[in-house]
């Protein structure tokens, strides 16, 4: 019998969202919502170290506020290679900002494999740090949020609204 991978992870609330963040040897593993990381609890050997989970947590809530740009903890991505040229894509996205799906095809040279970095994004691991929040439809159209359109709506309003306090 195969054991199974120990990572250190953390509840925490952030607003009314319960999430729960994972930390490998190499870095954030995964960053979901409570209530959505069944494969993981059976894929991993769950353990508490604040002492490893905490700084992530904390380097999470300074990007979340944005006093952050950039979140300068290391990330443990695991996926194919496309999956992790697509999440490396997502990345580049700017705080507030979105691209359609079309377009990150686009800057992958990939011009016809929208629906490729549909599934590459539905894989994403890592909860607002890699953005996926910030795709929408080629129309303009909020679609495809693995942790339902109700939050990525209100996550880009989020967004919107910390630029507007920046800006003044």
């Amino acid at each position: 019998m195969q054991s199974k991978e120990p990572i250190y992870v953390q509840d925490f609330q952030i607003s009314s969202l319960q999430l729960t963040l994972g930390v490998s040897e190499h870095g954030l593993l995964f960053l979901a919502p409570s209530d959505q990381l069944v494969k993981e609890k059976q894929q991993y050997l769950w353990q508490q170290d604040l002492e490893k989970t905490a700084p992530y947590v904390a380097e999470f809530s300074r990007l979340l506020s944005h006093e952050k740009n950039s979140f300068d903890y290391p990330l443990d991505l695991r996926g194919t290679a496309f999956q992790q040229r697509v999440w490396q894509e997502l990345q580049k996205i700017p705080f507030g900002q979105t691209l359609s799906y079309s377009q990150i095809a686009q800057n992958l040279g990939k011009p016809t494999a929208f629906r490729a970095v549909a599934n590459a994004i539905g894989k994403n691991p890592i909860f607002f740090i890699i953005p996926c929040h910030r795709v929408i439809g080629k129309n303009g159209q909020l679609t495809g949020f693995g942790w339902g359109l109700p939050l990525k709506a209100q996550i880009l309003q989020y967004e919107q609204m910390k630029l507007g306090h920046a800006a003044n």
